[in-house]
């Protein structure tokens, strides 16, 4: 039986997979993309004889997790996915480290002074015990946390990267808890039945110990075919049940009338919808839509967005710099940097005998995207000395990792409550993991709301 007509406006992978989610539950779908392609930073394509993706991706909770579980539920065709492996960190003088992931392998490593390692025990302890007792402790920026304990600049520097990969931004703004839950030491507060968090102690207890002895991640991998093999899926999937995407279609007004939407103004046409889901830059609604309720406007105003770059690059890898499958950090230098070999999971991404790697980084301070692309290349190779010359391509990506970076003044909206017929989901809406898990996060609470999960 039929719901209605609904809307999906922004064709990225959060509103693919809303549109997929409606549409197998009996909405007649439409999903409204302004761009000439559909995925957005879920997207993959060829560049010199190298399939890149749209930045460096891992995807988190494979074995559980909401993308999964949509997958699972709704998919005609499932993606194959290779375990993502080993988290590294490399060094100036080009050696690897395993990234420590437990308190235990942070009092091991030697990628830290022997000095800060008690310190960091107990910080971690620490942290990790007001997580299970009081949370709401941990809602302050990561910097205010560790200050007291006077790590070395070297550590403070290992933290401030990892603050800047797991949310955009540095160690001042990211909030302590989102360290804990992105770096695999505590849980995030709503699991798969959608409980708000208040777990039995029992159950709390067994985080702890998981963040004492760390199963290193087995749940992440990585596509075969890329990242933009989600997005086929998920297309290949749509059309089966009929949904239309039309894509270079730019909504331009959203109607209010009251507490919902009537109407939506398009650059080619008009739509008087059931439902509306909102999958675009939630920073850009204010300018597009009458009468927005006011606690959404205030609670927009504090997301920030920040500036990626992502540097591909295939070459022959003749000192064998990549002989490993999973990703790395480097934070050593002036510009830190996150880089996946992705041509390690699927050789068919590069030339036979060719390896292909995404580095990754924030834009900081007040260089421009292409002086940092000089001082972020001038780092890559020397750190990864001799891969230089052997260089065949060369592609940049200047984006934005995330629609909404996860800050400590950050007032995430949520899906619903705002008005009667109106959704939101996508990176700016859930803060729970990163990428495109936490898109699918933001997708099945969508559906939660509707009643159609």
């Amino acid at each position: 039986m039929g719901q209605g007509q609904a809307v999906v406006v922004g064709g990225g992978i959060s509103g693919l997979l809303a549109a997929l989610v409606l549409a197998r539950n009996g909405y007649s779908v439409t999903v409204l993309e302004k761009e000439i392609e559909i995925g957005g930073a879920c997207r993959s394509y060829r560049i010199d004889g190298y399939t890149v993706d749209t930045g460096p991706h891992v995807i988190t909770k494979l074995r559980d997790g909401p993308l999964t579980r949509i997958m699972s539920r709704y998919f005609t065709l499932v993606p194959n996915f290779v375990e993502h492996e080993e988290y590294h960190v490399r060094k100036k003088d080009g050696s690897l480290r395993k990234l420590p992931l437990d308190i235990f392998e942070f009092l091991s490593t030697d990628i830290i002074p022997k000095r800060d390692k008690p310190k960091v025990a107990v910080a971690l302890t620490e942290g990790i015990t007001k997580m299970m007792m009081d949370p709401e402790k941990m809602n302050v920026s990561l910097w205010s946390y560790i200050k007291k304990y006077r790590l070395t600049k070297q550590t403070l520097k290992l933290v401030d990267a990892i603050a800047y990969f797991l949310t955009g931004v540095s160690m001042k703004e990211c909030p302590a808890w989102r360290f804990f839950k992105g770096g695999g030491f505590w849980i995030d507060d709503e699991d798969e039945d959608g409980n708000d968090g208040h777990f039995h102690i029992v159950r709390k207890i067994g985080y702890f110990k998981k963040a004492m002895v760390h199963d290193r991640f087995p749940d992440h991998g990585y596509p075969l075919g890329g990242i933009g093999s989600i997005t086929k899926a998920v297309e290949y999937s749509l059309k089966e049940c009929g949904a239309t995407i039309n894509t270079e279609e730019e909504v331009k007004r959203i109607n209010v009338d009251g507490r919902r939407v009537v109407s939506i103004e398009t650059n080619k046409d008009e739509y008087k919808p059931d439902v509306v889901v909102y999958a675009a830059e939630l920073i850009k609604l204010p300018s597009i839509m009458s009468d927005m309720p006011t606690e959404l406007k205030k609670k927009i105003r504090t997301l920030k967005h920040v500036e990626a770059i992502v540097i591909w690059l295939g070459f022959e890898d003749k000192k064998g710099y990549f002989d490993y499958r999973g990703s790395e950090v480097y934070y050593e230098g002036r510009t830190p940097f996150w880089a996946v070999c992705t041509s390690n999971f699927d050789p068919s991404l590069a030339p036979k005998g060719k390896r292909l790697v995404g580095f990754g980084s924030v834009i900081r301070g007040k260089k421009s995207a292409k002086d940092y692309e000089k001082s972020m290349l001038d780092e890559i190779f020397s750190v990864f000395n001799g891969i230089e010359e052997s260089v065949e391509m060369k592609h940049t990506q200047i984006l934005r990792p995330e629609k909404a970076a996860v800050t400590v003044k950050a007032e995430f909206p949520g899906v619903a409550n705002y008005l009667d017929n109106m959704f939101f989901v996508g990176t700016d809406v859930d803060q729970r993991s990163m990428g495109i898990t936490k898109a699918a996060h933001s997708v099945i609470s969508m559906a939660k709301a509707m009643n159609i999960w």
